[in-house]
């Protein structure tokens, strides 16, 4: 009879356990995680759309400072040839 004691005691304890455990999950399921969810994707976007600007700024300065580089050889050939820089 004590093991049957025992054991229900056991079988309580690991109801009472489970039933705590299943509340947290609920809890969990239902409201911290996809609040963390939302705030996770808020961030990951924002570095996405921060990369992303970050790297149009440098291919623009890139092709910008290319561009001055044309222009001043262009106008260097220009004012150092005699016919001009169409002919």
């Amino acid at each position: 009879m004590s093991n049957y004691l025992d054991f229900r005691t056991k079988l309580e304890d690991a109801e009472t356990a489970l039933g705590i455990v299943r509340r947290d999950v609920d809890l969990l399921s239902e409201k911290e995680v996809p609040a963390l969810i939302k705030d996770s994707a808020a961030h990951q976007v924002t570095k996405i759309l921060r990369g992303d600007y970050d790297l149009k700024i440098a291919r623009q300065d890139y092709f910008v400072s290319n561009q001055d580089k044309v222009f001043r050889d262009s106008c260097f050939h220009c004012f150092n040839t005699p016919r001009g820089f169409f002919s």
